[in-house]
């Protein structure tokens, strides 16, 4: 080299210079050495700030999206005065986020937010760290003892209730591991790939590129296996729930003043939620429970079988524990009842604040319905029946008040009905004012109903759920004498004309009267007046046997018997009207079924319901009205649904066609029957104040059984408004025990001035 000893005897060599060798080469490689990588740290410098900014800094301008439902009431049910029969009252629930309740706290939980409060600075401090932890479990027991004291629960029961939601998630995560820990596959790690060793000699001559090609082929290997061979992971490896991450419900009653102060001062709450949910309610209780029906939640598997049929959506969104019509009312009208829940959009940022609120749905409130019900009628109904279901009281004897117009008091009654039912409709448009059934129940029992609850009303033998107005089908005794009686002047019979009863019709074992059952002898000569006054069996088993039965089956279909009269419930029952063409083996057409289709027995049935339009028929010149509940007339007007609109107070109006003469003859024994001391509900049903027409009938249940109670009119006599009907299943005598109860309901309607007075006047008819 240039720097090397020479010797003097020896030739010098001609020097040999590399490309190194030089000062200034090498800075310049060195130079390069540092220039390169700063470079390339450079070039990524720029490509980070720049051109890839937008993917780090999305991590903080990300947001994420939330769907909340917007809840919404249903529709409440009101009666004719406007008072509230059905409405969905507001209940505020108490949800707690999950880590706010968890007792001890989450340690990363509890880290993060006392992180959350402190600087970076500060975080480093260990003894700052501790503090404000102490801190924030303070302002967890404080906030727990402020949530006792504005609710009035106890701090126990804060407590009990708190553990409760804790042990259920802690099971639920118990569940998840154990069944991660049976799905979970055993394999065998895969075995790494290692270089057959080499000898010293070989190593040592080996290149130095080759060795570091050798390193790298390595480090590859061992990511490639990083890459592929997932941790293995440690048994008590973090896991967390969705629950864990969500609120909770804590209180499912919250005090309305409760809620308002936690929503009026978040801070002090933090972690909580005031959520409303709607219960349905029955403000009158018992009153007109049966026509309201009942709304109960949807069940899991409800929720699956509408999903299928609407697979598109289900157009009123019922979901699991929506409450839905069961029946009554409810049921029939709940496509106008129920509300559609509204959604609202959420964005998020980060930090979980509110940057965008957006209405994606609006709400919709359930439309209200109106029925043409009065209370007070309705609960005068309902009382006279349950005071009628009571069990017997004997009067004294020779208590004779029973028969006097002006006493109220009820008669002596030969039996303990099983139930009743008051039906009164408006004669004019069908409109109906009470439909009483009993026994009763209080409807806001049948929303949730505890099991004790529930056995006393499913066990008891007089079956109070039963609906009697439209689903209680019972012979109807004298009661059907009225259609017979038309039957009889359509066939061209005269009413003047006379028919013999000697108490009997052929032998005075059967077929009697009950005069002649009592007192062993007859009515004597009878016409049609007569015979409706005073209930003369023999005189209809005559007709009837003059006629044949197919006039009384054809006047009895026009009337609507063995017929749905229409009215808006649901699950009514037609009643059964016999007939010889349709007889069969198992039941033949005898002679005797015609004599007793004459005074309503042999195999008929009607409901209570089909009697009362019947006589609103008699009493309004022979239309046949549908009856209704709904009415588009109230206090308030409110927009019906498009399926419910369009509709009149008079619908599906249907008149059988009748001389002019066939209804005023029958109204005017109807008028003696109640009017004319030899009437059978004379004593009974008789007021002062307004003029009733109707008819009595005991119709027979059977040997062994007491007879049913029947008692159908109208009033006023010269101007009817209303008709009226009173069943007692297994009640007695239907002038005795079924005549009073409507004598009250109409004294009570003169006195609510539904029916007014100066209605005095004699009946023309």
């Amino acid at each position: 080299m240039r720097n090397s000893l020479q010797s003097q005897w020896l030739e010098p060599e001609a020097p040999t210079y590399g490309w190194l060798d030089h000062p200034g080469q090498r800075l310049r490689v060195l130079l390069l050495i540092f220039l390169l990588p700063s470079l390339v740290i450079g070039y990524r410098l720029v490509q980070l700030q720049v051109s890839r900014q937008a993917e780090f800094t999305r991590v903080f301008e990300a947001t994420t999206t939330r769907i909340v439902e917007i809840p919404a009431r249903n529709g409440r049910i009101l009666a004719s005065d406007g008072s509230l029969l059905a409405v969905d009252e507001e209940n505020f629930e108490l949800w707690v986020h999950y880590r706010w309740l968890e007792e001890p706290p989450h340690p990363d939980w509890l880290k993060r937010q006392a992180n959350s409060r402190l600087s970076r600075r500060q975080r480093r401090d260990d003894k700052q760290v501790a503090a404000m932890t102490t801190t924030l479990l303070d302002e967890r027991r404080q906030q727990w003892e402020r949530i006792a004291r504005i609710t009035g629960v106890s701090k126990e029961e804060l407590d009990q209730a708190r553990q409760s939601v804790q042990t259920r998630i802690e099971r639920m995560k118990q569940a998840v591991l154990e069944k991660q820990n049976q799905q979970q596959p055993v394999t065998a790690q895969p075995t790494r790939s290692i270089q057959p060793a080499r000898s010293v000699a070989e190593e040592s001559s080996s290149h130095t590129v080759t060795a570091w090609l050798g390193w790298g082929q390595k480090l590859w290997q061992e990511f490639q296996y990083e890459l592929t061979t997932p941790p293995p992971r440690a048994e008590n490896g973090p896991l967390i729930l969705a629950e864990e991450l969500e609120a909770q419900r804590v209180l499912e009653t919250l005090p309305k003043e409760a809620a308002d102060e936690i929503l009026a001062h978040p801070e002090l709450y933090p972690g909580l939620e005031v959520r409303v949910r709607h219960h349905r309610t029955y403000p009158a209780r018992q009153v007109a429970s049966h026509l309201l029906g009942v709304r109960t939640p949807l069940r899991e598997e409800e929720a699956l079988d509408r999903a299928k049929q609407w697979p598109q959506g289900d157009p009123l969104d019922y979901r699991m524990g929506d409450a839905l019509g069961r029946s009554g009312l409810e049921l029939a009208y709940d496509a106008q009842l129920r509300g559609l829940r509204g959604l609202k959009r959420l964005t998020l940022d980060r930090r979980g604040q509110i940057v965008e609120e957006v209405i994606t749905r609006e709400v919709r409130h359930g439309a209200d319905l109106y029925l043409s019900l009065d209370v007070e009628v309705q609960r005068t109904a309902e009382a006279l029946l349950e005071q009628a279901l009571l069990p017997d009281v004997i009067d004294a004897p020779g208590n004779s008040s029973t028969n006097d117009v002006d006493n109220p008091q009820k008669p002596i009654r030969s039996a303990s009905p099983q139930g009743g039912s008051v039906v009164v409709i408006d004669v004019r448009t069908g409109q109906v004012i009470a439909a009483a059934s009993a026994p009763g129940y209080d409807a806001n029992v049948l929303t949730n109903p505890s099991a004790t609850e529930w056995a006393q009303l499913t066990g008891d033998v007089r079956r109070p759920l039963y609906q009697r107005v439209t689903r209680m089908a019972l012979a109807p005794g004298s009661t059907f004498k009225p259609l017979t009686a038309i039957a009889g002047l359509e066939a061209g019979m005269k009413a003047q004309s006379a028919i013999e009863c000697a108490g009997y019709l052929d032998q005075p074992q059967r077929d009697r009267c009950l005069i002649f059952r009592h007192y062993g002898v007859g009515h004597g000569s009878t016409d049609l007046s007569d015979a409706l006054c005073q209930s003369c069996n023999v005189y209809f088993f005559k007709l009837a046997r003059m006629l044949g039965p197919s006039p009384l089956v054809e006047q009895a279909r026009q009337f609507g018997f063995g017929q749905l009269t229409g009215i808006d419930l649901p699950f009514e029952q037609s009643g059964h009207l016999p007939s010889p063409q349709t007889n069969s083996a198992r039941h033949p057409w005898y002679p005797g079924d015609t004599l007793g289709l004459a005074i309503g027995q042999s195999r008929l049935q009607v409901t209570p319901l089909q009697m009362a339009r019947f006589m609103a028929a008699i009493a309004n010149g022979g239309e046949l009205l549908t009856p209704r509940l709904k009415t588009d007339q109230g206090p308030l007007l409110v927009t019906s649904f498009a399926e419910t609109t369009g509709e009149t107070t008079r619908t599906n109006v249907r008149k059988p066609s009748l001389a002019p003469q066939t209804l005023k003859e029958v109204r005017h024994g109807l008028y003696r029957v109640v009017n004319d001391a030899q009437g059978t509900a004379y004593k009974t049903v008789r007021l002062k104040e307004v003029e009733i027409c109707g008819k009595t009938g005991t119709a027979e249940a059977g040997s062994g059984v007491a007879d049913h109670a029947w008692f159908a009119g109208y009033a006023p006599a010269s101007q009817p408004r209303y008709a009226i009907v009173v069943v007692l299943e297994h009640g007695g005598s239907g002038g005795k025990e079924a005549g009073p109860i409507a004598r009250e309901v109409i004294r009570r309607m003169h006195q609510l001035g539904l029916i007014p007075s100066g209605s005095l006047a004699k009946n023309d008819d």
